[in-house]
């Protein structure tokens, strides 16, 4: 079951979608072996006559690392860090109240961020940068890079999945935003052969690595955007050494990835697979937040052509889908 698509959005609070304007957006990304960095830049102008307090609600892929957020106001720049939610949400509260720009960053649920930005000045430009990392994992001999557009719940509604009402935004069914995109291949997939089932692409050659960006130009946000890649030969391993930052060069963090050939069918047939999840009085608080990452990690892992459905049971038991579900690519 495909959801509703809806761009990623800055927002009034009081739900106006039409008092913030969305202006551009433009996705830098770097993927190098297995790990990619990705830059998402997007601005907004408040067209209200007055200032506001907006909501910025953005998904991010499975098993993303968010690294950075910064919002720049007019010139002035203001970084996210991490601190105690507590501390964070007063922090918030007494900026607002004396009239300070202010941001705050909530995780709704695993991929699902939500930002409040608070006194946005009539006419005023809010640019939003966020940086994100992941680490990719074949599946046969393909790798897919998949860079979400649209934001809707993976599994329930955005209020289920940990969101306050005023961080869900509207449906939109054609949100008439678009995006552009440069992403870079290198390292040891710098010869792959590039496919996107979801968007018409340009490639291009850049010295050892290969540029991908949107036939185009840009494409609407409408869909998420998904590159596979096939490489002439499937590395049986690769590795990554760099200095931790946090430890004044004195440290290293590795990585390593190794993918074994196995004698057998390296095609299986479609994977047909149910799932059933306790939704019982005893898997409240923690249990059915870890159950839900579970489950959407599950769901990210399948591919395309595999067939699943959901079962959910306590004192009754309920199925979500009335038959097997097909895992596909969107239209």
């Amino acid at each position: 079951m495909r959801p509703v698509p809806t761009a990623p959005m800055l927002c009034a609070t009081d739900g106006n979608p039409e008092a913030v304007v969305l202006e551009s957006t433009h996705v830098a990304a770097d993927l190098r072996d297995l790990a990619a960095h990705v830059i998402l830049e997007q601005t907004y102008v408040n067209r209200e006559n007055q200032p506001i307090e907006a909501v910025y609600t953005f998904p991010l892929p499975m098993a993303a690392t968010l690294l950075g957020l910064t919002v720049t106001l007019d010139g002035r720049e203001l970084e996210a860090h991490a601190v105690e939610k507590t501390e964070a949400e007063e922090k918030y509260e007494d900026a607002i109240t004396d009239g300070d720009a202010a941001i705050m960053l909530q995780e709704g649920e695993p991929g699902l961020y939500s930002m409040n930005v608070g006194n946005l000045k009539p006419g005023e430009t809010c640019a939003i940068r966020l940086r994100f990392a992941q680490v990719h994992r074949f599946s046969g001999d393909n790798l897919r890079f998949h860079l979400p557009t649209t934001l809707a719940p993976r599994y329930g509604d955005p209020v289920a999945a940990g969101l306050d009402p005023h961080q869900a935004p509207e449906t939109v069914l054609d949100s008439g935003k678009s995006f552009s995109l440069d992403l870079r291949v290198s390292g040891s997939l710098a010869q792959a052969q590039l496919h996107s089932p979801s968007h018409e692409i340009s490639v291009a050659r850049d010295g050892e690595a290969q540029r991908i960006r949107l036939a185009k130009e840009t494409a609407a946000m409408d869909r998420d955007f998904v590159l596979l890649l096939t490489p002439q030969e499937v590395p049986q391993g690769t590795g990554l050494l760099v200095q931790d930052p946090r430890m004044d060069g004195q440290g290293s963090v590795a990585m390593a990835a190794f993918l074994p050939r196995l004698a057998g069918d390296l095609d299986p047939d479609p994977l047909n697979l149910k799932i059933v999840v306790d939704c019982s009085g005893s898997m409240g608080g923690d249990s059915m937040a870890q159950a839900r990452e579970a489950l959407l990690s599950i769901l990210d892992a399948l591919r395309p052509g595999d067939y699943f459905s959901i079962t959910a049971f306590g004192s009754t038991h309920k199925c979500l889908f009335p038959e097997q579900r097909r895992v596909d690519f969107p239209d």
